[in-house]
C-alpha cells in the first residue's frame, strides 16, 4: 500500500515530491459489523442512542441538522482529543450506487477517526510519513478498541424488566444488587451511561461497571418503544472479525 501510494505522488507530481514529504493529519480505523439486516442495524444504532453522553466526547451534530438521520447514524466528535467515532448503517450511506448497497446489507460500519497531527503523534512516536503508516496501521486494532471501549459498554442489550430481573436473580448480595438496579433506573433518566454514574457519586462506579461485565448485561437498556426484546453485545460479532 505504501509502496503503491508512494509511486501515485511521485507520478502525479513528476517526481517532484514523495510521500515523506507530506504530512499526515487524518487516519480511520473502520469495522464493517455484519447484524443480519436492516432492521437489526437500525436497532444497534437506537441502543448506542441510549448511550448518551460520553465522557470527553460531544454529538457531532445537533437535533435540528437536518441532512443527519439519527435514525441511521450515532456520532461523537472529541472535546479536545482530534477523535471522532461513528456508528451509522451503510446500506444507507451506499443507497446510490445499486452494487456497493448489495454489499452493504445488514452492515453496521464502526469507524474510529484520528482527526489531526496532533492526535496522530499520540498514537505513534514515529515523525517520518512512511514510518507513522506502518505504525498505525500495525497498531490498528488496539487504537480502535481503546474508542470503542470507552464508548461502547460490555453485555448483551435487554428491554429494563428483563435486565432487573437477571440481576435480582443473579447478585446475591443486596448492596451490589441496589447498585446495578440504580444505575440502570438513571440511565435513561439522565439520558446518559456517563452522567448516571456521576449521579451516583460512587466511589467503587467501576466495581459496578465489573458486576454488569461479569453477568455479560449491559447497563444500558433497550427503549420500551422499541420492538427488539434483546440484542446480542456488539463485542460478540468483534470477536468474529
Amino acid at each position: 500500500m505504501l509502496r503503491k501510494l508512494n509511486g501515485h505522488i511521485e507520478d502525479y507530481f513528476d517526481s517532484k515530491y514523495s510521500l515523506n514529504d507530506f504530512k499526515l493529519t487524518r487516519i480511520d480505523f473502520t469495522v464493517n459489523i455484519d447484524v443480519g439486516d436492516r432492521k437489526n442495524v437500525s436497532a444497534y444504532i437506537k441502543v448506542l442512542h441510549n448511550i448518551g453522553k460520553v465522557k470527553g466526547f460531544s454529538p457531532k451534530y445537533g437535533k435540528y441538522v437536518d441532512r443527519i438521520d439519527p435514525d441511521l447514524s450515532f456520532d461523537l466528535e472529541g472535546n479536545s482529543n482530534g477523535v471522532e467515532f461513528a456508528a451509522y448503517d451503510k446500506e444507507a450511506e451506499a443507497k446510490r450506487e445499486k452494487a456497493k448497497r448489495e454489499e452493504a446489507k445488514g452492515i453496521l460500519r464502526v469507524e474510529v477517526r484520528i482527526k489531526n497531527s496532533k492526535a496522530i503523534r499520540r498514537y505513534t512516536k514515529e515523525t517520518v510519513t512512511s514510518k507513522q503508516l506502518k505504525s498505525l496501521v500495525f497498531d490498528s486494532k488496539d487504537i480502535f478498541l481503546e474508542t470503542f471501549t470507552s464508548i461502547v459498554p460490555f453485555g448483551d442489550y435487554y428491554k429494563k424488566k428483563e435486565a432487573v430481573k437477571i440481576i435480582e436473580e443473579n447478585i446475591p448480595k443486596r448492596k451490589h444488587r441496589e447498585k446495578m438496579l440504580r444505575l440502570i433506573e438513571l440511565i435513561p433518566e439522565k439520558k446518559s451511561l456517563y452522567l448516571a454514574q456521576k449521579e451516583m457519586n460512587d466511589r467503587n462506579i467501576d466495581r459496578v461497571m465489573e458486576m454488569f461485565i461479569n453477568l455479560y448485561l449491559s447497563p444500558v437498556t433497550i427503549s420500551k418503544r422499541h420492538k427488539m426484546k434483546t440484542m446480542k453485545s456488539l463485542y460478540w460479532y468483534l470477536l468474529d472479525e
